[in-house]
């Protein structure tokens, strides 16, 4: 998409893209690693994907992948996996599906979820979630940093 990013962009288009898989398959031949970050500087909408059951339950680490190799910001990563992904669904629905457990709207993690090796303290698909005080300290320690 990194070809075309500057004529997608004005027309405020999304892309889902492999965050550095290239060349196994017709759809990922010319792909690059940069795509996902060269195409959000040119003011596309980017949203990372799998198409591999294992590596859909991390796409925060290929988020950090941006961060590292692309360049991205940590904000603009996180946001390649989260808010990106949920406004290209909610761009073709009225509203993005929150009932189903394996679609969580919110995860705390135990640290920052682009880094290696986060674990995820708890998940929820319902709009309200009580803390735990372990969990209500954590989120104290996060806010004044």
């Amino acid at each position: 998409m990194y070809k075309v990013a500057d004529k997608i962009a004005p027309e405020n288009t999304a892309i889902a893209t492999f965050a550095d898989w290239w060349g196994y398959k017709d759809e990922a031949w010319d792909a690059i690693p940069w795509n996902a970050v060269m195409s959000m500087r040119e003011g596309v909408k980017v949203a990372l994907k799998s198409d591999s059951n294992d590596h859909i339950r991390r796409l925060n680490q290929e988020a950090g992948k941006m961060v590292h190799y692309g360049g991205a910001t940590e904000d603009e990563a996180i946001r390649m996996v989260t808010l990106n992904p949920a406004w290209i669904i909610a761009s073709t629905t009225t509203r993005a599906p929150s009932t189903s457990a394996k679609t969580p709207i919110l995860v705390l993690w135990n640290k920052d979820p682009s880094r290696p090796m986060p674990a995820r303290r708890k998940s929820t698909s319902t709009a309200t979630c009580s803390l735990t005080r372990r969990s209500q300290a954590l989120a104290r320690r996060i806010s004044k940093a």
